[in-house]
């Protein structure tokens, strides 16, 4: 229940399908912007989707981040995958010139797209000493 009104999660559910399949276009549009910046970050993080059909509720998914776009009209995308294969990244950036960092390692740097990427190690090695940091 929510401000008064009960709803059930399978109608939760078909609202926020509906909105996103209306939202599409706008999504691609800022795919679209994306391609343009002369610099695109990527990171996935691990997520686990419950009751999703064929796959155990133990398995890991991934939501993919995209940050482009400069800083007056930065562009944050998401993008849900299944597995941890680059080719979900490779779907997005498809067709873009400019520098790609990554902090996943094993995304091939010369993977469908002739993009100069640059695979920057150290951050990983940061983003561990931030984590380590925030838990002690």
């Amino acid at each position: 229940m929510r401000r008064g009104i009960e709803l059930s999660r399978q109608t939760l559910s078909s609202a926020l399908l509906c909105a996103a399949a209306r939202c599409q276009r706008v999504y691609e549009l800022m795919c679209d912007d994306l391609r343009q910046s002369s610099y695109i970050g990527i990171d996935e993080t691990p997520c686990q989707v419950l009751g999703e059909e064929g796959r155990k509720n133990t398995t890991k998914s991934y939501m993919w981040v995209f940050r482009g776009g400069g800083s007056g009209s930065p562009i944050v995308l998401y993008r849900y995958a299944p597995t941890r294969s680059a080719a979900a990244a490779g779907e997005v950036v498809q067709g873009y010139r400019g520098v790609i960092q990554n902090l996943f390692e094993r995304l091939p740097l010369a993977e469908s797209n002739d993009a100069i990427r640059t695979l920057l190690p150290y951050l990983s090695r940061f983003k561990q000493m931030k984590r380590n940091a925030l838990i002690n």
